[in-house]
């Protein structure tokens, strides 16, 4: 069964991105600005694939939509940035699921 959102989303043209050597570029960039090496990511940070969906956004002047919550006081540790965190560092739009919802009048 698809969500009651689904006929919208479908409407609003929302695309599937590709990920290209760009990106790839761009995100080993994101990922070395917060001191991240190899795969020693913080559980409570950001993963690889949340990189690479803020490379994709930034080069593809994209707002990145998010249902994580943009932190209170942020981590002196950069690995526990999470991603409305990371997107700011970086100049990246994000707001939340629920906000892009309220932004356009909808409700469901």
């Amino acid at each position: 069964m698809l969500p009651e959102c689904h006929p919208w989303l479908k409407n609003v043209n929302i695309e599937i991105k590709r990920i290209t050597p760009v990106e790839l570029s761009l995100a080993a960039n994101i990922k070395a600005s917060l001191g991240i090496k190899g795969d020693d990511f913080h559980p409570k940070g950001v993963d690889e694939n949340d990189i690479l969906i803020i490379a994709c956004a930034q080069t593809q002047n994209c707002q990145l939509i998010s249902n994580e919550a943009p932190q209170p006081a942020l981590p002196e540790n950069l690995k526990k940035y999470k991603i409305p965190a990371v997107c700011a560092l970086h100049s990246v739009p994000c707001q939340s699921f629920l906000d892009l919802i309220l932004q356009a009048n909808r409700s469901f």
